[in-house]
């Protein structure tokens, strides 16, 4: 069961992190539960070690001030390093402090029930996250919004999305909830914004909000949940990927198979995989009386784009596993278990919601089609 492969992975995952503090300082994994593996699946941790992929500076201390709640012996809070701009330091565990007072003046915000958080005030570490993975298209730091504005236009929504899940979704949510750890809004003005999720600050999710919207619907939020979800829990299962190929997974597919793709099997495999998670997700919509009509019809339209999209690439995968005469010769044991995770609730959806693709237009379908433009044609 993934339940029980997942934390394995974990421990592999934070045994990175514990091996970075230590060449840093060797000190701090004295003062800290070294046996307690969530310490260092914190993805503000992550965050830090990737830091140096920009050029912009950080102040000394920030590792000691980061690491405060998960000290055996607290000592005297100090927030300064990690200040933002406004003078505020968000330090994990503990909550929001401003600049130079040692108890917080705002808590974390758990989501209720669940043991996702939501970031409310601006983080730097996880804000130079996001310039991290724009290197290709770059913008201007004050193009750039994260905080309290967003975080108060957009909580509710996405707190109904999650309690959604939780409850008509439980067994894929309690997977998730196992790796995602906390989420952010942002906006990167004047341009559309994609959310995401990366290993520089695995565990959190990166919720985009687009310019000309104050409030995303919950529909959008149950849509982004479930496809970045399915990526943080991709990376965790295949942390390590060459233990769960059995082949080289860097491998061009139109290297193996006569198709004009050239993604590697990794990143096809993940795009499958999460087209699915999303639909898994998505699906529970239509289930749900909690949903208008003109709701449950978005969620129709989106997962026709990832049904479609998983039905191109399936294809392209089930000919790489006959090139190499079985499923048992591509992946091992538990890739075959995840693989298996991924068809069946596949199969199901398609087999269960069969009008769904029947019932959109698809003649001007390209790949790369993104929602926005497909919905033009099927809203």
């Amino acid at each position: 069961m993934l339940n029980t492969f997942i934390p394995v992975k974990q421990n592999a995952l934070a045994n990175v992190v514990r091996i970075l503090i230590y060449k840093e300082d060797e000190s701090m994994l004295t003062r800290i539960d070294l046996d307690d593996d969530q310490i260092f699946l914190e993805p503000l941790l992550m965050a830090y070690f990737n830091k140096i992929q920009t050029e912009k500076s950080f102040p000394e201390g920030m590792l000691s001030e980061l690491m405060q709640g998960y000290l055996l012996e607290k000592g005297e809070i100090k927030a300064s390093a990690l200040c933002n701009e406004d003078g505020i330091a968000y330090i994990p565990t503990l909550g929001y402090y401003k600049k130079g007072e040692t108890t917080p003046f705002e808590n974390l915000h758990i989501i209720p029930d669940t043991t996702i958080e939501v970031i409310k005030h601006e983080v730097p570490l996880l804000r130079n996250v996001i310039h991290i993975v724009s290197k290709r298209a770059p913008f201007e730091e004050e193009e750039l919004e994260t905080g309290a504005k967003l975080f108060e236009h957009n909580i509710k929504p996405l707190t109904n999305a999650i309690k959604h899940l939780k409850t008509e979704v439980s067994d894929y949510f309690s997977l998730a909830e196992m790796c995602l750890k906390k989420c952010i809004f942002y906006r990167i003005k004047v341009r559309p914004t994609s959310s995401f999720a990366t290993i520089n600050a695995n565990g959190c999710l990166y919720i985009a909000i687009q310019e000309n919207k104050d409030v995303e619907d919950e529909v959008e939020f149950i849509d982004v949940l479930g496809h970045y979800t399915g990526k943080i829990l991709f990376t965790t299962l295949l942390h390590k990927q060459e233990e769960i190929f059995k082949i080289n997974h860097r491998t061009r597919t139109t290297d193996i198979v006569e198709t004009e793709d050239h993604r590697n099997l990794y990143t096809l495999y993940s795009n499958i995989f999460t087209n699915i998670t999303a639909c898994i997700c998505l699906e529970s919509c239509l289930n749900s009386g909690a949903f208008s009509d003109i709701q449950k019809q978005d969620a129709k339209v989106r997962m026709a784009l990832y049904l479609k999209k998983y039905e191109v690439d399936i294809k392209k995968l089930e000919a790489v596993i006959a090139h190499f005469s079985g499923l048992e010769n591509v992946f091992v044991a538990d890739g075959v278990e995840i693989y298996n995770f991924m068809v069946n609730h596949a199969e199901r959806i398609s087999k269960n919601r069969a009008e769904t693709l029947k019932g959109f237009d698809f003649s001007s379908f390209h790949y790369r089609m993104h929602y926005d433009e497909f919905s033009k044609i099927n809203l």
